[in-house]
């Protein structure tokens, strides 16, 4: 990948975390949001449901830090632009230009233009050719370097507890407890993949728009 193309997904990305905190300002200020998202889906278990309605909580509680979470996101991906001179190509990806993925496949490929487990990429690709979800992918995977790149421009540090994992995120994990991704429309999307057993979840009251196997 040359560093043009990088700078190009690094604007991508930074243009689908706009698009995410407008969405999130728009979503968490209805007064009936909770109401709303707290419905229990079809073959989701009781544990999931549970945590899944204390996040929605939270989230409404808190919705001034979970839109400052993702501006704190935006925010390190302008950094990123700025040090990408210095970055070493980590990542072989497999272009698929069928849009076909396998399940269960830890290869990286890519996926609305960003790099992206397959397994995460073959139920995006369900959800969205079933049109359940109209969103798209904002960032996937993410080598352990760059992810800590990525939490010196959030907080300073290379890992923040409950802001930035670094180099310990679950995007920079192939499997279980990862792999995640983070993405717009994301109650539609989470709404979906949860009906389809995917088994990718949300957890975080702050971080609304990831998605991962774990929750976290």
């Amino acid at each position: 990948m040359t560093l043009t193309d990088q700078i190009q997904r690094e604007r991508k990305t930074i243009q689908g975390y706009e698009h995410a905190i407008k969405e999130a300002r728009e979503k968490l200020w209805e007064a009936n949001f909770v109401r709303r998202n707290d419905e229990r889906r079809r073959g989701e278990s009781d544990e999931h449901w549970r945590k899944r309605r204390k996040r929605n909580r939270e989230a409404y509680e808190n919705r001034d830090e979970a839109v400052e979470h993702l501006v704190r996101k935006l925010k390190a991906h302008e950094r990123m632009i700025d040090k990408l001179k210095d970055l070493k190509e980590e990542v072989k990806e497999e272009h698929r230009e069928d849009g076909k993925f396998d399940r269960g496949s830890t290869s990286i490929v890519v996926f609305d233009g960003k790099s992206c487990v397959e397994d995460l990429a073959y139920w995006l690709n369900l959800i969205r050719g079933q049109g359940r979800w109209s969103g798209y992918l904002v960032s996937g995977y993410r080598t352990p370097a760059y992810s800590t790149q990525l939490c010196y421009g959030i907080c300073g540090h290379p890992t923040c507890p409950g802001l930035c994992a670094g180099a310990t995120s679950n995007h920079a994990k192939l499997s279980y407890p990862g792999p995640a991704g983070d993405v717009t429309d994301f109650i539609r999307c989470e709404n979906a993949l949860i009906d389809v057993g995917s088994g990718y979840r949300n957890y975080l009251p702050r971080d609304l728009v990831h998605m991962s196997k774990s929750g976290y």
